[in-house]
């Protein structure tokens, strides 16, 4: 009977300890960052931003369904995160277009493109 009881308290911590671990690194997507300009243009999301705002635009196939959702982002070192706010019609799905707000929170300008791990909060 201890035995019993044993085995089934080790399961139920074991379980516990696994449901309580992180899930975002569960659901991260690897793929590339991009930059590109708001200039004053309202996204596909029908919000109005600046250059400065952290502010992404997804592939289609994210579109429409993640508007406003936040994105956290990593790129070696540096993580932010950031707004679905627009389309990038040229986009795969890990790829992201983020504005200038968001991408130099993760890299200089005149690098272009950065690989990054992405995940949607919740």
């Amino acid at each position: 009977m201890r035995f019993t009881v044993a085995a089934v308290s080790a399961i139920v911590l074991g379980s516990l300890a696994v449901s309580a671990a992180p899930t975002a690194e569960k659901r991260a997507t690897s793929g590339q960052a991009t930059w590109y300009r708001q200039d004053g243009t309202t996204g596909s999301c029908g919000v109005q931003h600046s250059d400065q705002d952290k502010v992404i635009a997804v592939s289609e196939d994210l579109a429409g369904k993640h508007c406003g959702q936040k994105i956290t982002m990593k790129s070696g070192d540096k993580t932010t995160t950031a707004t679905v706010a627009d389309t990038c019609p040229e986009c795969d799905y890990g790829h992201l277009d983020l504005s200038r707000g968001a991408f130099e929170a993760l890299a200089s300008f005149e690098q272009g493109e950065v690989p990054i791990t992405w995940w949607f909060d919740n």
